[in-house]
């Protein structure tokens, strides 16, 4: 059963976590904020105090003195990385008559640590009441109010923070002397393989020995064919080179039921549905777009459950002749397609 102490022990190393990535970046002289740092503190504090603080920044761009807003009118919220006394006074001066008017009172939350002591007296403007003793907060100050919420609304904080942190610790992050982070959306992407492709002259000797001789029209056909091909495999993810070659090696070894293609490499569809635990119609999707299957679901009271048609390539000979070669070099469906690599052609 998870208890009152692990969600807050939770809550409370996340607060540490944010405040002293912000306290690094503070001393670097980096204090700009993400909108999605605004945004994790509107929510945050939504799911606290039991508000409804919305972006200020969205109804009027770098809206002066206030970043979020309380609909209900308790609470205006400047959200900065630092909390000086002089960054506290300037955002009181900022603030306009019809800020003031709108919010019973105005807080300034600080993202790092807020200092000991303010040397920020009034009188304010536009009759603002400010007390820098309860009025600006850090995390420590929200630690606090965490520690006396009813289970329910401490599970609801509990969410926010969880769902939040990870993203946020990335967009604190500190960039080394280069300018590079060490999380970076770069390092994400899959990197695609070499270009690997022979020049069509062993498929060639293959192909005329098994099946019949070529003419020269058809030599070229297939020499241009292959760079297609192998083109068309490293664009696609793994994965999805992956599924493809699981549909080769899963084929039905009958002929179709529609016999719409010559050479044709076939998979029933709803079998692969039952058979494979991943996304089948994205990956569908991506062969499709590549050329490399089509579903001909046509007919399906004269001609059956639909079928997957694994073209590959508009070359018939290559289509009709690709498995077996592949067989024949010892190779594998897996380490051919899969490894978008046709080199051994």
């Amino acid at each position: 059963m998870i208890t009152r102490g692990h969600f807050i022990g939770e809550i409370v190393d996340a607060f540490t976590g944010i405040s002293e990535r912000v306290e690094t970046r503070n001393r670097l002289g980096i204090t700009d904020m993400s909108v999605f740092t605004e945004a994790f503190v509107g929510e945050l504090l939504n799911a606290v105090l039991g508000t409804d603080l919305h972006s200020l920044n969205d109804e009027r761009p770098n809206e002066p003195g206030l970043d979020l807003g309380d609909t209900g009118g308790r609470y205006g919220i400047q959200v900065t990385a630092t909390a000086s006394s002089q960054k506290v006074r300037h955002t009181l001066d900022a603030l306009t008559a019809e800020q003031a008017k709108a919010y019973e009172r105005i807080v300034v939350f600080c993202l790092g640590k807020k200092q000991t002591s303010y040397s920020v007296e009034g009188p304010f403007k536009h009759g603002v009441t400010f007390d820098p003793e309860k009025d600006i907060w850090d995390f420590t100050e929200i630690a606090r109010m965490v520690l006396a919420l009813p289970l329910d609304k401490l599970q609801a904080v509990h969410q926010v923070v969880r769902r939040n942190t990870v993203q946020l610790l990335v967009e604190l992050e500190v960039p080394d002397g280069k300018g590079r982070y060490p999380t970076n959306g770069y390092d994400k992407w899959e990197a695609r393989p070499p270009l690997k492709c022979g020049d069509g002259k062993a498929f060639l000797k293959f192909y005329e020995k098994k099946f019949d001789e070529l003419e020269d029209e058809t030599k070229v056909e297939i020499a241009k064919a292959l760079p297609t091909l192998a083109k068309k495999l490293r664009r696609l993810p793994r994965v999805t080179r992956e599924f493809l070659a699981m549909l080769i090696e899963r084929r039905e070894h009958r002929e179709p039921r529609r016999n719409s293609r010559d050479a044709a490499i076939h998979a029933e569809l709803n079998k692969v549905l039952r058979e494979c635990g991943g996304k089948v119609k994205e990956e569908l999707d991506l062969l499709i777009y590549e050329g490399l299957v089509d579903v001909d679901g046509e007919d399906p009271h004269e001609s059956g459950a639909p079928e997957i048609f694994m073209d590959l390539t508009d070359c018939i000979p290559l289509r009709e002749g690709l498995v077996d070669f592949i067989k024949s070099r010892g190779l594998t469906v897996r380490q051919v397609i899969g490894g978008a690599d046709l080199s051994a052609f």
